[in-house]
């Protein structure tokens, strides 16, 4: 069994499962990328539009930073800057592209802001 284990024919089926594996665990960290840019955009939105329709203030972001890093203390980018930079992404690409966020959500966040 251990000589039949050394065939090329082995290591060729080895080399192929190591390449689907690398692929899929790349496919999914884009796919996560995706969806939180997708959010990160619709949090932007959602800022952008409250801010515009209400009167709470500008500390209303440093609030929902605290509300949101209280529900979810393992999501480590709801930070009020953070949240400002969402504002800030949408404001600037919704403005100067007719962007929607399936498009947005191509880029990756590293080099959006």
């Amino acid at each position: 069994m251990a000589n039949d284990l050394q065939t090329s024919e082995y290591n060729d089926w080895i080399k192929q499962l190591k390449s689907k594996i690398h692929t899929a665990r790349t496919k999914v960290a884009l796919s996560v990328n995706s969806q939180l840019l997708e959010l990160y955009w619709e949090i932007g939105k959602d800022i952008e539009e409250k801010q515009k329709m209400s009167n709470w203030g500008s500390r209303f972001i440093e609030r929902m930073s605290i509300d949101l890093k209280h529900e979810f203390p393992e999501i480590k980018g709801l930070s009020r800057r953070n949240l400002y930079a969402m504002r800030q992404w949408y404001r600037f690409y919704s403005i100067k592209f007719q962007f929607v966020p399936r498009s947005v959500a191509q880029i990756p966040w590293g080099h959006i802001y």
